[in-house]
């Protein structure tokens, strides 16, 4: 099928999480990438996935910076 690939899901979430919460962003939210346990490449598309794992995390960034009075963390495990 086109478009799948075998994909290392940990580095494909440190990217987006990096472009989602950038330094010099205003805001209250932070992030703080935890090193969890190792996570096996998976086989599937690129841009579903690291769509799927921007929403959540702009979602996450929405709502501390919403609802925050001060730095908040937000973390990604």
């Amino acid at each position: 099928l086109q478009g799948l690939a075998t994909l290392d899901v940990s580095a494909l979430v440190r990217e987006t999480a990096e472009f989602v919460f950038h330094e010099g962003r205003e805001g209250h939210a932070r992030l703080r990438l935890m090193a969890g346990a190792a996570v096996p490449p998976v086989h599937g598309d690129a841009t579903q996935l690291r769509q799927a794992v921007l929403n959540v995390l702009v979602n996450a960034r929405q709502l501390v910076d919403a609802h925050a009075t001060a730095p908040s963390e937000v973390e990604v495990e």
